[in-house]
């Protein structure tokens, strides 16, 4: 190889170098509610995040990462980790966080309005003030959540899991639902008393089985449809 050639692959290299550089930086950022560029994300210890995978994207390895106050409306996060990071104040208004791990994550204040939650992991997860207004969290997991003066109106529970939330009684369940068949695990406090008196409605399970009426009928028509002879 020449002098020349070597300068030229030298170069090369280093141009490729720079450019995979500035695309990391340029993925590993957010735009925060007040429209300033955070870049690049910090975890919550202030260190620059060390990044796995896609960022804010499905499946994204965002565990610890510092997002408050991030813009991410109608983000499509599922499946993503974000294992105790930071969504203080977040805007996450139609999220998909479909099955995403967000255990023990900071969400206070955080805007989680018609967000999809199925199947999220929320185990510790601190929703102090959180608007989940018409969320779904069906089969989610909030044992150990923090649920002070969070809203949770229209939101469905369906086998949701409630066992153990803190300050469950300060939260708003105004049309709140759940589904008879598959009913969430409460916590001990959250007897069927206190359901009734919060405003969460119990919609009754589709049956397979016919009502006394309408099997009376079927049995009655039954009877009345002619009868072939025997010859």
């Amino acid at each position: 190889m020449s002098v020349f050639q070597g300068k030229l692959v030298g170069r090369i290299t280093l141009f490729l170098f720079a450019a995979l550089v500035v695309t990391s930086v340029d993925a590993a950022s957010y735009q925060k509610n007040d429209g300033t560029i955070v870049n690049p994300i910090l975890d919550t210890g202030g260190n620059v995040l060390a990044y796995s995978g896609p960022n804010l994207e499905p499946s994204a390895q965002l565990q610890h990462a510092n997002l408050s106050g991030a813009h991410l409306t109608d983000a499509a996060l599922s499946q993503a980790n974000l294992k105790y990071a930071n969504l203080a104040d977040a805007h996450l208004g139609g999220a998909n966080l479909t099955g995403a791990d967000l255990s023990g994550v900071q969400l206070f204040y955080a805007d989680l309005t018609d967000a999809d939650l199925n199947s999220a992991n929320l185990n510790g997860a601190d929703l102090t003030a959180a608007d989940l207004n018409n969320a779904n969290l069906t089969a989610a997991i909030l044992s150990d959540a923090i649920l002070d003066s969070a809203v949770l109106s229209s939101a469905d529970l369906s086998g949701s899991i409630l066992t153990d939330v803190w300050n469950y009684n300060d939260a708003t369940w105004t049309d709140a639902f759940y589904y008879t068949d598959n009913e969430p695990t409460w916590d001990s406090g959250m007897d069927a008393a206190w359901r009734s008196n919060a405003g969460i409605l119990a919609l009754a399970p589709t049956s397979s089985v016919p009502e006394p009426a309408a099997l009376l009928l079927a049995l009655l028509g039954l009877a009345l449809l002619p009868r072939r002879r025997r010859r």
